[in-house]
């Protein structure tokens, strides 16, 4: 295909946005984006011929797309979708992220790889922060405690901004953050502070109390100070 025929990502978000992606199929578009292994998913759509023209999207544009990382499609392609097309594109990273054990949600990969401008994107459509997810019967944890053990400031503020949960008593959400938080290499104590509840200062107390950072460390224990007795 000479180069002025080739059709760019553009334009296939140009048919995204047009509802091609609406049309029922073998295929979907979220599970081309999803596909990486380039040779086997071109054979796999040449089986069933008229999928990619029905969708007039050519091999060509299903190659590109494949082509992309998670966080190409992630920093190019999500942020130019309205809610209801992401919302039909919500699993695009499904099958890259089951085989790789790790789970099927834009909100989690975009905490997971510190991409704060996904994490805007998605949460400024609406989807909210506070979710269970499974994986092969264990629970996944949610995108808050991701970002808390991974030491995102900006992407910590964000979540909470919107309304994200950290001081509910579940080892997958909520007390964790805090101790997760921690034990990063270098925690904020405006972060600390938001982080901050009862429940998280005294199950974090001696962590906190003693942190290596003398700011941190006298929060705690002003903040224990200020509870009183408790007997």
């Amino acid at each position: 295909m000479a180069d002025s025929q080739r059709v760019t990502i553009d334009t296939l978000i140009d048919q995204v946005k047009q509802g091609y992606i609406a049309k029922e199929a073998v295929l979907n578009i979220p599970n081309m984006f999803a596909k990486c292994s380039t040779k086997k998913h071109i054979e796999f759509l040449t089986q069933y011929g008229a999928v990619a023209p029905d969708w007039h999207i050519s091999l060509d544009v299903i190659q590109r797309i494949m082509e992309m990382t998670k966080i190409q499609i992630l920093e190019y392609v999500i942020p130019k979708l309205d809610k209801y097309q992401l919302t039909r594109l919500y699993q695009v990273c499904d099958f890259v992220l089951y085989e790789q054990h790790i789970m099927k949600d834009l909100l989690w990969i975009s905490c997971y790889i510190g991409s704060i401008s996904s994490v805007q994107s998605i949460l400024s459509r609406g989807f909210k922060p506070n979710y269970g997810q499974w994986y092969d019967g264990e629970e996944i944890p949610f995108p808050l405690i991701v970002a808390c053990k991974y030491g995102y400031d900006k992407i910590i503020k964000l979540l909470i901004s919107y309304g994200a949960k950290y001081d509910s008593p579940s080892y997958y959400f909520g007390f964790d953050c805090m101790k997760l938080y921690l034990e990063t290499k270098s925690p904020s104590l405006d972060v600390v502070k938001l982080l901050s509840s009862r429940a998280n200062i005294l199950y974090n107390l001696n962590a906190g109390a003693f942190h290596k950072d003398d700011r941190i460390a006298s929060f705690f224990r002003e903040e224990y100070r200020k509870m009183g007795p408790r007997f």
